[in-house]
């Protein structure tokens, strides 16, 4: 199951082939329905990486922004959680290993962005 989870995301171009040397462990997660989630454990990346410096913007100043509009929107991201390109240098950041090898996100995923 995973390597056919692995083979459809390299097919959609969400995953390729890497031969990083900043690789992190996969870490499958089996769902309710049998189905597999492939989630990266990047705590050893994290520990490495530069930290941001700039702060959140505080909750109070967030809402102000919005100007007293009435109507906003929303969305589900369920289908659309790879869809955000990420440049080609920060790839190699985002290596897992796996079975059947390493391989990188060539979309954006949560965790280390």
């Amino acid at each position: 199951m995973l390597r056919e989870l692995l083979s459809e995301m390299e097919e959609k171009d969400i995953i390729r082939t890497s031969c990083s040397e900043w690789a992190s462990p996969l870490v499958p997660v089996w769902k309710n329905n049998g189905d597999v989630r492939i989630c990266v454990d990047y705590r050893w990346l994290d520990l490495r990486s530069v930290k941001d410096a700039q702060l959140l913007s505080h909750q109070a100043n967030c809402l102000a922004a919005l100007g007293g509009n009435a109507i906003f929107r929303s969305m589900v991201l369920t289908s659309e959680f790879h869809k955000i390109p990420m440049h080609e240098q920060d790839n190699k950041f985002t290596t897992f290993t796996t079975p059947v090898g390493l391989h990188d996100f060539q979309q954006a995923a949560t965790g280390p962005m």
